[in-house]
């Protein structure tokens, strides 16, 4: 995990230094996930929940919350041979992951934001693809501040 922290620290400062311009409370997706992401414990998948496409992460995770109220979508990063933008689920209590698109013992460390289910189908209506954090096309709504955490952050329990 420190790995993973130390990189996307690197990648955050870079951003901060070269978009100072940028009037937006978060300048990269690294520092967007470094603020409101935990770390979570990864395991294989339970009896009845799949894994889906390789490379369709965000698909994968938004398909199994809608098809379960007892999972929580999770986008941050993942570290397997270099850190990434990915997705996964995790129980309502935050306790376990599963990642639905890579083989276990693929990623070493996952750092992410557990989002609500509200507003990852808000987004995911909005666009071709489900990533939640990279909404370029949308204008980057939780990087610009737009969306705040109290519309995008899961709670537990909730």
């Amino acid at each position: 995990m420190k790995a993973l922290r130390e990189y996307l620290h690197f990648v955050n400062n870079f951003a901060e230094t070269h978009k100072k311009d940028l009037a937006w409370p978060h300048k990269s997706m690294e520092g967007f996930v470094l603020e409101y992401g935990q770390s979570f414990n990864v395991v294989p998948p339970p009896d009845g929940l799949r894994r889906g496409e390789m490379k369709e992460c965000y698909y994968n995770a938004l398909m199994a919350v809608l098809a379960s109220d007892d999972l929580v979508y999770v986008e941050g990063y993942a570290f397997g041979i270099i850190p990434v933008l990915h997705a996964w689920v995790a129980t309502r209590d935050l306790s376990e992951a599963y990642d639905l698109t890579w083989k276990d013992g693929e990623a070493r460390a996952y750092l992410g934001v557990p989002m609500s289910r509200e507003y990852v189908g808000l987004i995911a209506g909005k666009r071709e693809k489900c990533a939640v954090i990279d909404a370029w096309d949308l204008g980057f709504p939780l990087l610009s501040g737009e969306h705040g955490p109290d519309e995008f952050l899961y709670k537990e329990g909730g």
